[in-house]
């Protein structure tokens, strides 16, 4: 745990505190129903922890904390307006995904853009689209001080549209020869990316307990996973398991349409977030289950896939799920829908969750094979899902069933997402498990495979 000092509030703020809490309530019971479930580690009222050895608030995924000279110096909107904003984090994982890039220096990727890495644009990126999506939901009132720019994000933005954003704007701000000395010989210049300045930060106040500044912004500080629980960020996992992030979503949007307060952006937000819609996972676990036995978990060996992350979870026993081909159809009936695009993505995380196969192999295809991505965790899908991929021209089956016999030994089944608009089969059905994951209209056949209908609502 952070050093952190926690204290208790002193009477003349306990009253606000009761506002704050009677606000966030009233305004937006959905939200609120969320952080009492994932973010409240006592079962208490308090939910937030107060103290003053930070300068604004904090999250780890886990827990907030304020400092409660900074949040209760806001008014009462805006109070709401802050505690929704580490909610917000919570909800789109952001401290694991920051932390992930932190432990490896992974550079972030948006469409076709690849940009290093830099921990306070990141940070920065992240709280833009929360401010956005909270904005435009309506939901308490924005400090000037706090990152809002519609221009650079919006609520259907993801962070790393927003980190490309920001990063040209700081390689716009950059000279086009840098000097090797600054004038009056104060040293090297400072390094790139640090261009664009964001709004003036909070009064000065101590930094919070970490050697990293750089993870202190204007509005809060992104504290690494587990710091919460005494935890260093590899041994803490994720700080929300998906099946409570999704049981937490499911009774939150409950509770939100009971009330009747559920904006556009955080029903969107909140449909994204929870389990794919349609259950072609059945098929799929049943054909893994006929053709390859029960797989179960052995508990004396570990997986490797976390091994390398220090975490332990037992391995699959017998012959296991190892390899599952999944392909994206993204021919111009498909590409044109950028929604069909994020389904896609959306049911590959399915079989990733349901299947936990040892890799993905992620094809994108029109008439050719366009990308191919090789997926061992959600973080790599994560990565994958905003790189994008590229499309539009027409549909042929018959590449990536060539690909995979080409290059692979031991697949488990494809399971391929399209429209089903081709005549170009293989001339005969592969020997593993085939699932055509079908968005398009209701009366087209497949030759071989077995076929799950992917509602579209109407995008298709």
């Amino acid at each position: 745990m952070a050093d952190w000092k926690v204290v208790a509030l002193p009477p003349e703020l306990r009253q606000a505190w009761l506002e704050t809490r009677s606000g966030m309530q009233w305004t937006q019971p959905g939200l609120t129903s969320y952080l009492y479930q994932t973010m409240n580690q006592d079962g208490g009222d308090s939910v937030f922890w107060f103290t003053p050895d930070i300068t604004t608030l904090a999250f780890d995924g886990r827990r907030i904390w304020a400092n409660p000279d900074y949040l209760f110096a806001l008014p009462l909107r805006r109070r709401i307006f802050a505690g929704f904003h580490e909610v917000m984090h919570g909800i789109m994982r952001h401290c694991e995904q920051l932390h992930w890039h932190i432990r490896g220096n992974h550079p972030v990727v948006w469409k076709h853009h690849s940009m290093p890495f830099d921990k306070k644009r990141c940070m920065y990126a992240m709280d833009y689209v929360v401010n956005a999506t909270l904005v435009e939901s309506d939901v308490g009132e924005l400090d000037e001080r706090w990152l809002y720019d519609p221009a650079i994000a919006t609520s259907r933005s993801s962070w790393q549209e927003a980190y490309y954003k920001l990063w040209q704007q700081d390689q716009a701000s950059q000279p086009q020869q840098q000097p090797q000395q600054q004038p009056g010989g104060q040293g090297p210049p400072p390094p790139p990316g640090q261009g664009a300045a964001p709004p003036p930060p909070p009064p000065p106040g101590n930094t919070p307990g970490s050697n990293d500044p750089d993870l202190e912004g204007p509005q809060d500080y992104h504290a690494e996973p587990g710091t919460s629980q005494g935890k260093a960020p590899d041994d803490a996992g994720v700080a929300v398991s998906d099946a409570e992030q999704r049981v937490a979503l499911k009774a939150a949007l409950v509770a939100a349409e009971m009330a009747g307060k559920m904006p556009g952006a955080l029903a969107r937000l909140f449909g994204e977030a929870i389990e794919p819609k349609v259950p072609w996972q059945d098929h799929l676990q049943g054909m893994l289950a006929r053709g390859m036995g029960g797989g179960g978990y052995n508990t004396r060996k570990a997986d490797r896939r976390f091994v390398m992350r220090r975490i332990y979870t037992p391995a699959r026993s017998g012959k296991g799920c190892n390899t599952i081909v999944v392909v994206g159809d993204c021919s111009g009936s498909i590409y044109r829908v950028p929604q069909l695009i994020d389904r896609i993505f959306s049911e590959t995380r399915g079989v990733l969750e349901q299947a936990k196969p040892r890799q993905i192999v992620l094809i994108w295809c029109d008439a050719k094979i366009q990308r191919i991505d090789m997926i061992g965790d959600p973080a790599d899908l994560e990565v994958t899902w905003r790189q994008g991929t590229t499309g539009g021209g027409g549909t042929k089956f018959t590449p990536p069933f060539k690909w995979v016999d080409e290059n692979l030994d031991n697949v488990d089944a494809l399971v391929y997402f399209t429209d089903g608009e081709s005549s170009f089969y293989p001339d005969k059905a592969p020997d593993y498990p085939v699932v055509w994951g079908h968005i398009g209209k209701p009366a087209h056949k497949y030759p071989w495979g077995a076929r799950v209908d992917i509602p579209t609502d109407g995008t298709a």
